[in-house]
């Protein structure tokens, strides 16, 4: 089970003793301009370790571009999700 959306509306830290989760996901609007805003690459970084402290996985949301992917990777985030992943299809090969 993930814990989607982590730091933002009505998620908290209560949540992470509470459910059994396993992976923690960091909310995109922290992810978004992460190389810009060094507000948001602090929220990761301790997401990321409170994360790692307790044992769960990490996973990003929102991630964009190769150097948010790189930078996302270096600090220790386990999972990407976003556009640089892979775009949304209506109708993949795959599905079929």
């Amino acid at each position: 089970m993930a814990l989607d959306d982590f730091g933002a509306g009505f998620t908290s830290f209560r949540h992470l003793r509470a459910l059994n989760v396993a992976i923690v996901k960091i909310d995109g609007s922290f992810v978004r301009g992460i190389i810009e805003k060094p507000e948001n690459l602090l929220f990761v970084r301790t997401m990321i370790n409170l994360s790692k402290g307790i044992g769960l996985k990490c996973a990003a949301e929102w991630v964009e571009n190769e150097d948010e992917a790189k930078l996302l990777l270096e600090e220790g985030v386990d999972f990407l999700q976003g556009w640089h992943c892979g775009k949304l299809e209506i109708d993949p090969d795959w599905l079929q």
